[in-house]
């Protein structure tokens, strides 16, 4: 903007600018420069820095709503901003200068710690960005387009704290701007496979400006200009938005301050969503940038998005402790609840609720019942299988209030299931509702909940006294559950539980002796069994106060420090006891048993191990240092103590494992050590303060050597590293001279692979000498001095010859030579004793091998090109490269040969000499320790017992030579090894290196102490990641190994972490553990466990504690597993099986997706057994494939031998190639979809062939595949969610049943997708809808009446006072629309053929016969009898005011109010003033409902800019909609409106109670009986939120209620078929075309009277949801199927429809002019249907939003007849939808639909009179004869 500034200023001063065309760059020059760029380097840049990045994944950012794939973006949108302030921006911008940091990449990483957090934890976080494209200074003077797109990807760890994501940002974003040249179509072009690049919609943007500088005026010549400020802005709260969300942090470099601005796409968030995330955005800087910078200290993940005033919601919500008053039982305490709180809510399900007193009321009702009619008694055991519902809370507090044992049934488990449960508890009755009765049979009593609720007479009194009666007091059971059951069988358990004073409950009692203690779950027993291992007669352990373990003694002779030290070598540290007491008997109580009573107390015990006050003080060890002092006072302060010996055992003075875990973080705070350098497990071992001191001495050190920064010394010579010393000394002095150039070679050897590809050999050398250069390491030379001192010495480049052999690279020609092949010659390369000069700094060579060609000749061996099938070796000496070194090599060599140029060198950059100098300083003395104690009494001189074939003499050198062998393992041993790992949580080193000892121990004849050296990579910094170099440590590995062990226990002592405690099965305590299996006592003993009075659950779970006292899983210790997230027990399984023929059965787990059944049977139907398993287990527990065998593997004690189970994998590949069910071959796809369906399943299940009429299930499948095979269907045959259901691949598990649905979906998908162009026609066929509407007013309405059935008129009122309208700009607006849209001057005709035809009019022809439209304007007179209505009555009641044939589709009507002070001149006068009118009539053939806001919109446009609405050739008209509705294939569509009328009886009409009846003869009049009604607030509210509780539409709510009402009104009829309007515009394409597109559709309900009104409701949406995929399909196919016509389908004469008012449909805006839509008189309305319903919702409005019309025909309805039934419907919308408590209203969750009155309140009240005034000699006639009225009445009109 400023080139342009200064250039056109200095072209308007100087008439001229001064250019010079031959120095001066323009932009064409730029975009031949860029072409012309090699992109080498940032295409390889780009390509690994997005490597594995799915660039079209949009962030999952907290949208309001989604995008469809096929919808375009409207450009509307929001933008939020805000100010740091002062103190923000002061912290904020410190931050960065402290930080060495840029505040945009601060921002840069503010915003990823955000998305991170916003996006629920989504690590790989790519957004985009714009980067000023002029990267060079030539560009700077060149106006034009140089911004460039890149992504910013940060692969972000949760755990980093937020210092170390800045520096990874650093890194990244210096990185990305180096190659930020290279253009995004090229970025994106590496993603073939993406479909869009979808980093660009989140964005990232920050600022730097001069607010000082900005200049507000600009000069042109001596003119001065002053900038207006301008956005483009749609109203006050959207600006148009080009993304979805960007973030920009704006930086005013004058004032110090920031801002941040987010813009956000209106397309996906609402406002209040932008404005959310905008205050959780100022809110995480507000954590990071206060003062303390507290979070700044912590993880990324601890950052919180929850602002303040929701944390106080959380807050107050998880403030849940309620003190209770004493009662005794809970049911109690809720009667007790009720009568204080009888009306607030008790129980709460979506939008139904029962207070405290109604909750009450009905648990008594049900609670009489069972204790009255069913006979229910102090603990009977009552079950209940109920669906989530109210009738679940009162039936469970009925049970407890009858003083009954509740036990709650699944419904979803199978009834084979449901029945043995029942069995179990011995019940004799089961509570249920009508969705669960048919689980069980007849044998079994059944009480339906919601029928003793209904059938009770809710008017007479709860006999309180009955259930005073029941005596339950807390010891009684409350209730029993079911577990799954390890041994197959679900068992039973029950919960007592005893209540405080607080209302608190404690579990009573337990019968052995487990304790917990700081978090630890302790057997004391085990404690007592390892001191009985010593020689001490008796024990006993218990637990003293919360923090110790006592251990008394039996013993005369007993040092209790070497029991001390036996115990922390047998046990964990938290179960070493911290005080042995010992006594010379302990006390027994009378059985014999010790008496745990009548120990001594420890406390005076304890207070003998520390110093008294008389105590000598030269007896005290005090401390010697400062750290000794720290460490002293840390203890003095934990342990509440003045003086400790700083040689005393801290368990022997109260100490215990929670005591250790905070000195621990105390040592860590006040040392500020690391945990990595920092051993917690060291404290339990050493536990003195000596001890103490020395390991933080150690950890200070190692810190101080990991945390000192690395940088370059600039050193050319140095000792050698520790890595090249060892070589050195080892080629030199272990192997013969003769082998010694040859043992540490690292060989790399290339073959060129490309046919047409050539490699030059003078860049490979030039990239080869710029590697060396850059690595110094490959110019180092290695010998000893004087001293014997082995020294490394880097070389200078320029000291290198340039002489290619002299610099290690040349070129061989092979010749064809048998002689001498192409082994043989790279063999004597290698082997080549000059290969490496170490003394001279020769440690890498390149040779290039050119193979023989027969064409060549002399001349060509100097050509400089290597071509297919010639090789490059290279040779580096291991002393200066490692294996972690290729790659880096490789990479540089790469980049050097593609950019033909030297690798950037850096000065600063760390060598590998600074490494070997920083090594040697490094502090080993906690290493050194560790390694001491690792070999301790190790024979170092004994050799491994290996099987060898001959001795190598002590003094003899080793040659070098090798013997080889190779084993391969195929592909299950590899599988079963990797997921052996996985499962035992090792690494495959660790898992190798178990193997080889277990080997070893074999080899060697078991020999148990075993040393061998491992290799480590050893790269422990940062720093040395991308060094060439060696590293390479090799270690001893010293395993003293236990013949006993198994192989999990080796693999487990071999892994590389140290853990404090052993594996071990975990135990629970706490409310929810149950106190036993009903009537299983034997299940009761195995399952819980007393200690201390203590109730534990054997939880079966094997678990282990590490150093941070954290439990990890590790397997189970009986046969349950986890599997896809669900707990089973195999034994249940099992148990299931074994109810059928087989003799045995085994189940395992396999390959983490399947279950596997072995069967034992000579003689089984798989299927049957598969049947069998889904008639009786749910679906998660039937295995994936039945594997059947003559016998089951058993081991020496008759027990199946799970390990020698054959593996699935060849049953699996068995059962894909045959049926299995009769063993004929496989079926193989037969057409296109079929193959490509089963190459997806080939992919997935890894095999070459697939029947297609095999079951997934059977062929390993699950709900996991079967998922991804959903979402492969979607993707590979492009099907919207809708046409495919996930539910329907469940049932129909085959290929060729997803074959038939995938078509199914195609067909539906291509008529929704396909794209729709314009035909360019005049004349076409009308549409189904155009046809309908001309057919019926032709035929079906008399003449006289025809000209005004299917007119839509439009009535707007002018509304401004001080706006006028000009009439001229009307009819030209009028005219403009016209031409727009040529639907509105089409003409329909019946040709000769009888088919009718739509044709419209050129607008051009002005002949007046053939004018489309009429434009007039009426003066009105003061005239009391041509009043304004009955003006616009007549205009629209004028026979010819609509001309189909003539194509007179719509007229305006001017209406210009009568003024008095008006005169004759003024009725000319070209304006429109307030209270003026203008009326538009158009036909309904030509204009439907939608079609309202699209021509408001275009007149409104047309007036305003005065000119005609832009027309465009390629926009598609109605005529060509019509066109593409015939062609539509219906063939789906057709099947489905067949299903849905199937055995309706079409010539049934609903029983309306009409007046009078129509002939079949008669033409309808037309004319209307109208009643109108609307509904106050409540109810509208009411009505609004029962369709958002329920996730319905308004339309499927007004539906549902009007076929209640239909029900009602038509005497319980309840198979109902009504037609609904359907707006039918399902593409995209029809939204903004003016036109007829309703569909008229038949909706059929086959109702049930027992059916609640949600019930209802639920079918009701069911059936809207399928109609509309099908509701394009014309009305007059679906008559013609069924053989009928229009004139004689009852179910068309009753019509629903619901009309939702928009803001755009009820104003019209012309400039600054506003007019007011007026609504008609009911005079106005005709009849089209004999009985229609209508319900307007216009939520503009503050009162009677919701409301509806009856239009009824004259022909059969009289107005009051008309009148009465909408009060009746108005009644039943009330007791629906009424807010206030009334003695009509009804439970929409409970009472049927039969239950609903359409008897007034009046007739009520009358009724109420005659019913009760009875004579005094006729007892009954009364209650008779109200019979006879309810009857009669409730069904009246």
């Amino acid at each position: 903007m400023d080139l342009f500034l200064h250039d056109l200023n200095e072209a308007y001063s100087t008439g001229q600018l001064t250019t010079d065309d031959n120095t001066r760059l323009c932009y064409i020059d730029y975009a031949f420069i860029e072409r012309q760029m090699s992109m080498t380097a940032a295409s390889m840049y780009w390509r690994e820095a997005l490597q594995d990045c799915k660039i079209d994944r949009s962030l999952t950012l907290p949208f309001d709503r989604y995008r469809l794939s096929d919808e375009h973006r409207t450009d509307r949108g929001t933008s939020l901003s805000f100010d740091f302030g002062q103190n923000l921006s002061h912290n904020f911008i410190t931050y960065s200068s402290s930080n060495g940091i840029t505040l945009e990449q601060l921002s840069l990483a503010i915003y990823y710690a955000f998305l991170f957090k916003l996006t629920n934890g989504d690590n790989d976080l790519c957004v985009g960005m714009n980067i000023n494209g002029k990267y060079k200074e030539e560009f700077m003077s060149v106006m034009g387009m140089f911004v460039n797109a890149i992504p910013l990807r940060c692969q972000l760890d949760p755990h980093w704290y937020f210092p170390q994501l800045i520096e990874h940002v650093k890194e990244m974003f210096t990185s990305s701007l180096e190659y930020s040249y290279f253009p995004f179509q090229q970025i994106v072009a590496q993603h073939p496979n993406a479909t869009k690049a979808a980093f660009l919609e989140t964005s990232f943007e920050f600022q730097s400006y001069s607010s000082k500088s900005i200049k507000n005026e600009v000069m042109i010549g001596n003119a001065r200009l002053c900038e207006k400020t301008f956005s483009i802005k749609i109203d006050q709260d959207e600006i148009m938005s080009k993304f979805d969300f960007i973030l920009s942090i704006q930086y005013d470099s004058d004032t110090n301050q920031l801002s941040c601005i987010i813009n956000a796409s209106f397309d996906l968030f609402d406002r209040k969503t932008v404005e959310k995330i905008a205050q959780r955005f100022h809110s995480m800087l507000e954590q990071l940038f206060n003062i303390k910078n507290i979070q700044i200290k912590k993880p990324i993940y601890e950052l919180s998005l929850i602002l303040p005033d929701e944390k106080l919601i959380m807050e107050s919500m998880n403030n849940t402790h309620v003190l209770f008053p004493s009662v005794t039982c809970i049911h109690h305490e809720f009667a007790k609840q009720a009568m204080e709180h009888s009306q607030k809510i008790a129980v709460e399900l979506d939008d139904q609720s029962l207070t405290y007193s109604e909750l009450l009321y009905y648990v008594q009702v049900l609670s009489l019942n069972l204790l009255n009619e069913q006979r229910v008694i102090v603990g009977d055991s009552v079950c209940q299988c109920v669906e989530r519902s109210l009738s679940m809370a009162i039936g469970m507090m009925a049970i407890e209030m009858s003083g009954a044992v509740y036990c709650p049934l699944s419904p979803r488990d199978p009834k084979h299931r449901l029945h043995g449960l029942i069995e179990q508890t011995e019940s004799q009755l089961v509570l249920v509702h009508h969705l669960t009765k048919n689980k069980f049979n007849d044998n079994i009593i059944l009480l339906d909940i919601d029928s003793v609720l209904i059938d009770s007479d809710m008017e007479s009194d709860v006999d309180i006294n009955r259930l005073s009666s029941v005596l339950v007091t807390s010891e009684d059971i409350a209730y029993i559950i079911f577990t799954s059951g390890s041994t197959g069988i679900p068992k039973a358990v029950c919960d007592l539980v005893r209540i405080d004073h607080n209302d608190l409950l404690y579990y009573q009692g337990r019968k052995d002796y487990q304790v917990k203690l700081h978090g630890q779950r302790i057997e004391l027993g085990e404690i007592e069994q390892c001191l009985l291992d010593t020689s001490i007669s008796a024990c006993a352990v218990i637990k003293w106060g919360d923090d110790h373990l006592i251990a008394y003694v039996q013993s005369t002779d007993i040092d209790v420090e070497q029991l001390w030290t036996h115990c922390q070598s047998h046990l964990p540290p938290h179960m070493v006891p911290s005080k042995f007491i010992v006594l010379k008997k302990l006390p027994l109580n009378a059985n014999g048993k010790i008496d745990r009573k009548l120990l001594p107390s420890p406390s005076s015990h304890f207070s003998n191990i520390l110093p008294s006050d008389d105590t000598c003080d030269s007896d005290i060890k005090r401390t010697h240092d400062g750290i000794e002092t720290i460490i002293h006072k840390l203890w003095c302060n934990i342990l509440h103590h003045t003086q400790i010996p700083i040689n005393t055992n801290i368990f022997a003075i109260g100490g215990h494992s929670l005591i250790i875990m905070e000195l621990y973080h105390r040592y860590q705070t006040t040392f500020n050590l690391q945990k990595k350098i920092f051993s917690i497990s060291l404290l339990f071992q050493h536990p003195t303060i000596i001890d103490h001191a020395r390991f933080i001495y150690q950890a200070m050190n190692t810190k101080s050597y990991l945390q000192d920064s690395w940088h370059s010394l600039h050193l050319a010579q140095a000792p050698a590293s520790f890595a090249q010393e060892r070589i050195f000394l080892d080629e030199q002095i272990r192997f013969s001279s003769k082998s010694s150039s040859k043992i540490y070679p690292v060989a790399l050897f290339y073959r060129v692979s490309s046919a047409n590809k050539h490699v030059s050999i003078t860049r490979l050398y030039r990239a080869f000498q710029s590697v060396i250069m850059k690595h110094s390491i490959l110019r180092t030379a290695l010998d000893t001095d004087i001293s014997g001192t082995i020294m490394q010495n880097c070389l200078k480049m320029d000291s290198i010859s340039d002489n290619m052999n002299a610099c290690g690279f040349s070129i061989i020609n092979l010749h064809d030579d048998k002689d001498r092949p192409i082994d043989k010659a790279i063999t004597e390369t290698i082997d080549y004793c000059d290969l490496f000069e170490l003394a001279e700094g020769r440690v890498i060579r390149c040779h290039i091998f050119r193979a023989y060609r027969q064409d060549d000749d002399l001349s060509l061996k100097s050509c400089n090109l290597l071509t297919k099938d010639d090789f490059v070796l290279f040779n580096i000496h291991h002393s200066a490269f490692d294996g972690a070194s290729i790659s880096i090599f490789l990479h540089d060599l790469s980049h050097a040969y593609e950019t033909d140029c030297s690798l950037p060198l850096d000065d600063d950059a760390l060598q590998y000499i600074d490494y070997s100098v920083y090594e040697r300083q490094m502090n080993m003395a906690l290493s050194s320790g560790f390694w001491q104690s690792q070999l301790q009494e190790y024979n170092f001189e004994c050799q491994l017992s290996l099987p060898n074939d001959r001795q190598r003499s002590s003094s003899e050198q080793r040659s070098g030579c090798a013997c080889v062998a190779e084993i391969s393992f195929d592909d299950v041993i590899s599988t079963t090894f990797i997921k052996y790992t996985s499962v035992h949580n090792v690494t495959p080193f660790q898992l190798g290196l178990a193997t080889f000892y277990a080997f070893l121990f074999k080899i060697t004849y078991g020999q148990i102490d075993l040393c061998v050296s491992c290799f480590n990579a050893n790269r422990h910094k940062s720093e040395l990641q991308k060094m060439i170099g060696m590293f390479v440590s090799t270690l001893p590995y010293r395993l003293q190994l236990d013949s006993h062990w198994s192989f999990d226990e080796l693999v487990k002592y071999v892994r590389e972490n140290v853990h404090i405690g052993h594996e071990a099965q975990l135990f629970i305590k706490g409310i929810g553990v149950f106190i036993g299996y009903l009537g299983r006592d034997d299940l009761t003993t195995r399952a819980l466990i007393v200690v201390d009075d203590e109730i534990f659950y054997r939880t079966g779970d094997l678990v282990r504690m590490d150093n941070n006292g954290l439990l990890h899983y590790q397997g189970r210790n009986d046969h349950q597993i986890k599997l896809r997230g669900q707990r089973i027990e195999l034994g249940e399984i099992e148990r299931c099986l074994l109810n059928t023929s087989i003799s045995a059965c085994v189940i395992i787990k396999w390959d983490d997706n399947h279950l596997i059944a072995y069967i034992q049977s000579s003689d089984i139907d798989i299927e049957q057994l598969r049947k069998h398993c889904q008639s009786h287990l749910p679906p998660h527990m039937i295995p994936s494939l039945f594997i059947v065998l003559d016998k089951l593997p058993l081991n020496s004690n008759g027990k199946i031998d799970r390990k020698l189970l054959p593996p699935p994998s060849s049953h699996f590949s068995h059962s894909l190639q045959l049926n299995q069910k009769n063993n004929l071959e496989i079926k193989r796809p037969r057409n296109e979809i079929e193959i490509i369906v089963h190459n997806l399943w080939c992919d997935i299940f890894q095999q070459n062939q697939i029947s297609i009429d095999s079951n997934i299930f059977a062929i390993g499948g699950h709900s996991l595949l079967l998922m991804q095979l959903y979402h492969r269907y979607q993707t590979t045959f492009h099907l919207q969610t809708k046409s495919l259901s996930i539910s329907d691949l469940f049932q129909y598990p085959t290929i060729i049943d997803h074959v038939q649905f995938i078509r199914q979906a195609i067909n539906i998908g291509k008529h929704f997708e396909d794209c729709w162009s314009p035909l360019h026609l005049i004349q076409a066929p009308a549409s189904f809808a155009q046809e309908r509407i001309f057919l019926d007013e032709q035929i079906r309405f008399s003449s006289k009446s025809y000209d005004v059935i299917y007119a839509i008129p439009l009535l707007y009122r002018v509304s401004s006072a001080t706006s006028l309208i000009s009439i001229t700009r009307l009819h030209r607006a009028f005219r403009s629309i016209i031409m727009k849209h040529s639907i509105l001057r089409t003409a329909l005709h019946i040709d000769t053929n009888g088919s009718i035809i739509q044709h419209y009019l050129n607008l051009d022809i002005n002949s007046n016969d053939v004018k489309p439209y009429e434009f007039s304007v009426i003066n009105l007179r003061e005239d009391n009898d041509r009043n304004i209505g009955k003006t616009i009555y007549e205009i629209i009641k004028r026979n010819d005011l609509l001309e189909l044939v003539k194509e007179r589709v719509i007229h305006c009507h001017i209406l210009r109010q009568y003024r008095p002070d008006d005169n004759l001149s003024s009725e000319n006068d070209d304006l429109l003033a307030k209270d003026d009118l203008i009326l538009f009539n158009i036909h309904h053939s030509a204009f439907d409902g939608a079609s309202t806001s699209v021509f408001l919109r275009d007149f409104s446009f047309a007036y305003e800019t005065d000119c005609s609405l832009a027309l465009n050739d390629d926009t598609l008209q109605y005529i060509d909609y019509s066109v593409y509705e015939h062609q539509m294939d219906m063939t789906l569509s057709r099947d489905f409106w067949c299903k849905q009328l199937r055995g309706y009886n079409l010539e049934c009409r609903l029983s309306l109670p009409t007046d009078r009846h129509r002939l079949s003869a008669d033409q309808r009049s037309a004319f209307a009986s109208i009643a109108h009604m609307s509904f106050d607030e409540d109810i509208s509210i009411a009505f609004v939120n029962y369709a958002c509780a329920h996730k319905i539409t308004p339309f499927q709510l007004g539906l549902a209620t009007f076929y209640a009402f239909l029900f009602k009104l038509t005497h319980g009829q309840n198979d109902i078929c009504i037609a609904c309007l359907n707006a039918n515009r399902y593409k995209s394409e029809l939204e903004n075309m003016i036109g007829m597109f309703v569909a008229t559709l038949p909706y059929r309900i086959q109702l049930n009277s027992h059916w609640s009104f949600d019930e209802l409701v639920k079918h009701v949406q069911e059936k809207c949801l399928s109609i509309l995929e099908h509701s394009h399909y014309p009305l007059q196919y679906i008559l013609a199927d069924s053989h009928l016509n229009q004139l004689k389908m009852p179910f068309l004469e009753t019509v629903f429809d619901f009309i939702t008012v928009s803001s755009d449909m009820t104003c019209l805006c012309l400039n600054d002019a506003t007019l007011e839509q007026v609504s008609f008189e009911q005079s106005f309305e005709v009849a089209k249907f004999d009985f229609m319903l209508t319900f307007i919702y216009n939520p503009t409005l503050n009162d009677n939003r919701l409301s509806c019309r009856f239009v009824c025909s004259h022909d059969l309805f009289d107005p009051s007849t008309v009148e009465k039934m909408a009060q009746r419907f108005q009644n039943v919308f009330y007791q629906l939808f009424s807010s206030k408590s009334s003695a009509s209203q009804i439970d929409q969750s409970f009472t049927p639909i039969k239950k609903l009155s359409l008897i007034l309140p009046n007739e009520a009240q009358e009724m109420q009179g005659t019913i009760f005034y009875r004579l005094p000699n006729i007892v009954n006639e009364g209650m008779f004869i109200y019979f006879l009225c309810f009857f009669y009445v409730d069904y009246m009109p």
